[in-house]
């Protein structure tokens, strides 16, 4: 276990506003799965208001509806249409696996493959301890490294 992982995990954080002990917070496993096939389903079908409301805040000024389509349709055009998803999971922002629920403290990302047409690419959604988005990438299955 990485010391991050091991942070992440086991850690606590003293604001220094208030001087209280944050940990983390249990991470549904299923509900991260469940979110990240749910996003890229909305980017298929061109919904990009409901990604939107899932964006912290911070993150809605970046990550525009007119980028995520043009993102969408650079992947189109390399590998076709979405037919699938295979090898859902989540880790943690370095890659380390988890596989059941536990406290996290901090974000942690959603992974999957989306099987499409001609080839594939790798869906990652970055979620915070509110469950909000914080990061969304489409890449090649083999690109290396990845910045979450």
């Amino acid at each position: 276990m990485s010391r991050q992982a091991a942070f992440k995990r086991f850690g606590a954080v003293t604001n220094p506003a208030d001087g209280r002990t944050t940990t983390g917070a249990t991470v549904s496993i299923e509900k991260i799965r469940n979110l990240t096939e749910q996003v890229f389903d909305h980017i298929r079908n061109g919904e990009y208001e409901r990604i939107e409301s899932l964006l912290h805040p911070d993150v809605r000024q970046e990550l525009t509806p007119s980028l995520i389509a043009e993102t969408w349709q650079r992947v189109l055009g390399e590998v076709g249409k979405k037919e699938s998803f295979s090898d859902t999971h989540v880790v943690m922002p370095a890659g380390e696996r988890i596989d059941e629920d536990e406290r996290v403290l901090g974000t942690v990302v959603g992974v999957t493959t989306v099987n499409c047409e001609a080839g594939e690419v790798m869906g990652r959604v970055a979620v915070d301890e509110q469950s909000r988005i914080v990061g969304l990438l489409i890449v090649s299955p083999d690109q290396s490294p990845l910045p979450f």
